[in-house]
């Protein structure tokens, strides 16, 4: 095994693994892509950010009126087993989003089916994705909800019902700096 940036033809055939900024372990398949905070507030200034934002890993509330759920975005990948995700910041409504806070980590409460939103991160190699609009679907046992994406011209729609080629997905995996692995 080598480490290597993974290339179009050394991936059909190998499987991936990396190593996890969160963990620091080393994981088999394809990383997620993850965005640690909205687009809107990501240069906002220390004491600016300090003052008007309240964020955790679920949840954030810019200025008192903005609401954002942490969600993840999956989209097949061509002739490759695995997913590959985004962990995306998408932007709803109040009531929704204090029904989702509410019932983060309450297990006495049904969470909700779904809501509107509109993505906050703009993914890298397309046109912008910030303010696409979505539907947030919300599962049990704590899993983050999926976003879906309504019928649109968009290009993320279409990778959405047709899937990212593995290239593409290596591509989006190295735009943050992820080393892959593969043997």
């Amino acid at each position: 095994m080598g480490v290597v940036l993974a290339s179009a033809t050394a991936t059909r055939q190998s499987q991936f693994r990396f190593r996890c900024s969160q963990c620091g372990e080393v994981h088999v398949g394809l990383p997620d892509v993850c965005f640690p905070t909205p687009d809107s507030i990501r240069d906002m200034p220390e004491a600016e950010f300090a003052d008007s934002c309240l964020i955790n890993d679920d949840i954030c509330i810019v200025g008192g009126h903005s609401h954002f759920i942490y969600c993840i975005l999956e989209v097949p990948v061509i002739d490759y087993p695995d997913q590959f995700g985004w962990g995306v910041w998408c932007e709803t409504a109040w009531a929704p989003f204090k029904r989702y806070w509410e019932s983060t980590g309450n297990s006495n409460q049904a969470p909700q089916k779904s809501t509107r939103g509109m993505l906050a991160n703009d993914l890298e190699h397309m046109d912008s994705t910030c303010g696409l609009r979505c539907e947030l679907k919300f599962r049990e046992d704590g899993l983050r909800p999926l976003v879906v994406l309504p019928p649109s011209d968009h290009e993320l729609y279409r990778i959405q019902q047709e899937g990212l080629s593995v290239e593409q997905a290596v591509a989006q995996a190295q735009s943050v700096g992820t080393l892959l692995l593969v043997t």
